[in-house]
């Protein structure tokens, strides 16, 4: 990718009505987006995002291909004031992604149930929800991949590029900032608007 991953860029990009001030966490390499942030949560929402994951985790302990600047490896924070349904959190979240790409790339990715986001046919990317539950209470991670031109890596045989969008011109920082964006704005709406979407 032809972009860095910057935080003050992300929170510039982030629309301007977001209801929360969060936390932006920008790392050159990590093993899991997850688990950083499960180590230093603070009952704050926030975005954690690395270049790159050595241990990028899926459902059921699969790995998650996450080759250097070559994708969105991306987990946000969610306060929460009770443990939540994963199988909602993971339709919101899927909608949310979908929703942002659409907005910032033009291009649109389908969601195969429950929790892959697919382009031709193909899985690009993924979805892992964990709970955690602190002294200041339970605590939202949305694990999100997005593997994006990853042309050399042989368990990703369809490329996406910037090629394949209709708008040409837009970065990794700006759909980080659009997902978060989104995400937010569909927790302030009923279950109901978003599902019709994830169905």
């Amino acid at each position: 990718m032809r972009d860095d991953l910057k935080a003050t860029v992300i929170r510039e990009n982030l629309p301007s009505q977001w209801l929360v001030d969060p936390r932006v966490t920008v790392l050159p390499s990590v093993d899991s987006t997850n688990t950083y942030a499960k180590q230093r949560l603070n009952h704050r929402p926030e975005i954690v995002v690395a270049e790159r994951q050595t241990a990028g985790k899926g459902r059921f302990h699969h790995r998650f291909v996450s080759p250097a600047q070559s994708g969105i490896y991306l987990t946000i924070v969610w306060p929460l004031n009770d443990q939540a349904d994963g199988g909602l959190e993971a339709a919101r979240a899927a909608v949310a992604v979908v929703q942002a790409v659409a907005a910032v790339t033009g291009l649109e990715l389908a969601i195969k149930w429950p929790n892959d986001l697919v382009f031709r046919h193909q899985k690009r990317g993924g979805l892992l929800i964990e709970q955690v539950q602190t002294s200041a209470g339970w605590q939202l991670l949305i694990g999100i991949g997005l593997n994006l031109a990853a042309t050399d890596v042989p368990a990703l045989p369809v490329s996406l590029t910037l090629a394949d969008t209709p708008n040409q011109q837009w970065t990794r920082n700006q759909v980080i900032a659009a997902i978060y964006g989104q995400l937010t704005a569909l927790f302030q709406q009923p279950a109901a608007t978003w599902l019709a979407v994830y169905r």
